[in-house]
């Protein structure tokens, strides 16, 4: 099978080149002494973008305020959030040290070295009724409601946040932007700005590789005029809708309504090519902006006068743009680029030298149609180099049969990539049973093509070299792992088959083993080159049970002949205790990053939602939330830790209060012999061989009176330290009213 060139549109800009200057680690030893967990990854070498990081000295946490969405956007603030840091003097301490204003709605962040970029989103609605104007709006207008664009308006004009609200939805280039905010932390109690830049679409995800960040973003063409359904005639409507049962059948009214269709489906057409013909190219491509001490600076992607680095492919359904943009920490002038790839949502994987692009061939309407009823779903792959620090190079596009899950189903390994894929038509539930066929799973490697003979560039096509399907027929992947020359899938139905394949020869990969268990695994951790464990739901020969988080052990030491070498199933409530109804779940079945597997323990949160009874026999509804802390053992199986759990509730006026205002503990983090615990309020450490609980620190919210969240406490637990002020006291003097401090260490 030969994968043809499938990448829609790339546009490339370079800022100021910089020279790498080195790069740092993730998780392992500070200073050589302290033992640490980091984020989970898929890939080592490549840190995955998160709300929580830490380099063994410090914790970093990145939160928006509980309150945001009641006071953004209406007069409110851009303030959406805080980026945190704690300081962990001695291991099994922490003490808040400082916090720092992140604009727009907070995302995901990255640590690299003193240096942290913070993703963050923002709507222009926010920006136009924000309290005070923002230098940014100007600039977002289009030509045509502007007279001239952005280049004819001055920023901080008067009156301009006044007149802007009259303006309507298509007045504006773009509706939401993706931020990053570069903050320098050579002094941690005191975090500064040293970059701001605004790049068009949403924030998706990001990743670091030897001190270089790649965020990825999506936006949507929105073109004013556009349109996306036909404007179809009464006479079509009155044959649609005739209750002459069999009008259908009549094959002159089926002609004149195909012909009708067709009609306004053509007009539709040439409408859309005229506004896009007459529409500046400026309009359509990304752009990022960069605020500089109130100054705001256009980096565009269109001054090349010969269009060349804009490609079109022939078959591209997508109004939507993924963008990259590349920035090296370890620079001096922090410099950038920008690359573009038109596209569907993708789905995001990166390794240490590939950055993978992958969406659906075609977007969901493509199926709806009787003639492309057999249509079989694929998948686009954009392979981009990140090999090189501050640098991303498009290599190649390839297609595959198939749609896939997640990140997990890609992997890249010595130049293979390999994609697992799950291809039938179960996912289009307006077709009968009849009309569906039966899903069918696949893994696929694919190669770039070598260039041709006698050509000194290499080939843009990924070509499919090898591919074993028919896995798993009438099942679809849940979960998928590739480690080095070995892939593990976990396909469902009623039961969980876990399947190996040896990927070995790129060109022939094979199914080695199978093994079928009751429940359902989500997420695949390799322990060790024998070893698999998992997390999912809880289950029997007659589906899942909902209510129930499993953990599995595997042993695949025989590759031919998986087992089950221990399970365990967890509730946040023992079963005493449930009472009744309950709906229990864990962050880790669905995100990776809240699965923290250190040295032999586990840490997972799990909540749930119960109906339950008081002393006085009145019910009522009750969230309960914890991290649960499991011993992992090749020879001894799984067991929870101590019998013991951590919750939060000490940092909250009542447990599940409010939707907002849930005390799950989101992220763990291990240091040495202790655990740290870390919630939307508030970190707690707990030394493993007791789990006593050694110190805590809250974090502040928007809240006029965080004492609240102590009032139980006569004293805080542990040794205290004299002569430091509490940034969570409201009564200490160096805290605001709110108990925060500054990002620049003032009041």
């Amino acid at each position: 099978m030969r994968a043809g060139l499938y990448l829609e549109v790339i546009s490339r800009w370079r800022g100021s080149t910089g020279t790498a200057q080195g790069s740092t680690g993730g998780g392992g030893a500070a200073d050589g002494e302290r033992e640490f967990s980091g984020t989970n990854n898929q890939e080592g070498g490549v840190d995955e973008a998160d709300f929580v990081k830490t380099d063994g000295d410090y914790i970093y946490v990145l939160f928006g305020d509980q309150y945001y969405y009641y006071s953004y956007g209406y007069g409110g603030h851009l303030d959406g959030g805080r980026l945190h840091i704690l300081s962990v003097p001695e291991v099994g301490e922490v003490e808040y040290l400082s916090n720092a204003t992140v604009e727009g709605w907070p995302r995901e962040m990255l640590l690299s070295g003193d240096r942290m970029a913070v993703y963050s989103d923002l709507s222009v609605r926010d920006l136009v009724y924000a309290e005070d104007e923002h230098p940014l709006l100007p600039y977002l207008l289009r030509d045509s409601a502007n007279e001239g664009g952005a280049q004819n308006s001055a920023p901080g004009g008067s009156g301009f946040v006044a007149d802007i609200a009259s303006y309507s939805y298509d007045s504006f280039r773009v509706n939401s932007l993706s931020k990053l905010t570069i903050f320098g932390l050579g002094d941690r109690t005191a975090p500064q700005v040293e970059r701001e830049l605004y790049m068009e679409g949403w924030y998706q995800t990001a990743r670091e590789v030897n001190g270089t960040v790649r965020m990825v973003s999506q936006g949507y063409l929105d073109i004013p005029g556009l349109v996306y359904w036909p404007e179809l005639p009464d006479e079509y409507w009155n044959i649609y809708w005739d209750d002459d049962n069999g009008i259908w059948d009549d094959e002159a009214q089926q002609k004149l309504a195909e012909q009708l269709w067709m009609e306004a489906i053509n007009a539709a057409i040439a409408q859309n090519e005229a506004i896009i013909d007459a529409t500046d190219l400026n309009e359509l491509i990304p752009r990022v902006y960069e605020l500089q001490d109130g100054n705001v600076t256009i980096h565009s992607f269109t001054d090349a006068a010969d269009c060349q680095d804009f490609v079109i492919a022939k078959d591209g359904t997508s109004s939507s743009v993924t963008s990259i943009m590349t920035l090296d920490l370890e620079s001096d002038d922090l410099s950038f680029e920008a690359d573009h790839v038109m596209s569907n949502w993708a789905t995001i994987y990166a390794s240490a030298d590939m950055l993978i692009i992958a969406e659906m061939a075609n977007d969901w309407w493509w199926f709806w149609d009787d003639e492309v009823a057999d249509y079989q779903e694929a998948t686009n792959l954009h392979a981009f180099d990140i090999s090189q620090p501050g640098e991303t190079s498009y290599i190649g596009s390839g297609r595959v049969n198939g749609t896939i899950l997640d990140q997990f189903s890609l992997s890249e390994h010595n130049g293979f990539l390999r994609v697992a894929t799950t291809t039938g038509q179960w996912g289009r539930w307006w077709l009968s049973a009849e009309e569906q066929s039966g899903p069918e799973n696949h893994v696929f490697v694919l190669e770039q093509l070598m260039h041709a003979a006698g050509s000194t560039e290499s080939s843009t096509e990924l070509n499919v070299v090898g591919h074993v399907g028919g896995i798993a027929v009438g099942e679809r992947i849940w979960s998928s792992r590739f480690v080095g020359d070995r892939g593990y899938l976990v396909t469902f139905r009623n039961v969980d088959p876990l399947w190996t394949l040896d990927l070995s020869d790129p060109t022939n990969p094979q199914v080695i083993g199978e093994l079928e268990v009751p429940g359902v695994s989500t997420y695949i951790h390799p322990l060790d080159e024998n070893h698999l464990l998992t997390i999912g739901i809880a289950g029997d020969e007659n589906g899942l049970d909902w209510g129930s988080t499993q953990l599995s052990l595997f042993d695949v030491s025989d590759f031919a002949d998986p087992k089950l070498a221990s399970k365990l199933e967890l509730s946040p409530v023992p079963d005493d205790e449930k009472h009744g109804w309950n709906w229990a779940w864990s962050e880790a079945t669905y995100e990776h990053k809240a699965f923290q597997y250190w040295n032999g323990q586990l840490a997972i949160p799990l909540s749930t939602s119960r109906y339950t009874w008081d002393e006085n026999g009145y019910g009522h509804y009750e969230y309960v939330s914890k991290l649960v802390l499991v011993d992992v053992s090749t020879t001894d199986g799984l067991s929870i830790y101590d019998g013991t759990s951590i919750d939060h509730s000490m940092f909250y006026n009542e447990m599940g209060d409010w939707y907002w205002d849930r005390p799950d503990i989101r992220r763990t983090v291990f240091i040495d012999d202790y655990v740290y615990a870390i919630s939307q309020q508030g970190v707690t450490v707990h030394k493993l061989d007791t789990m006593a609980l050694t110190d805590y620190a809250g974090l502040p919210v928007s809240d006029p009176d965080p004492g609240h969240y102590y009032e139980d406490w006569e004293e805080k637990p542990g040794e205290e330290r004299e002569d430091e002020s509490d940034p969570n006291d409201p009564d200490d003097e160096e805290s605001d009213e709110n108990g925060t401090t500054s990002s620049d260490g003032s009041a």
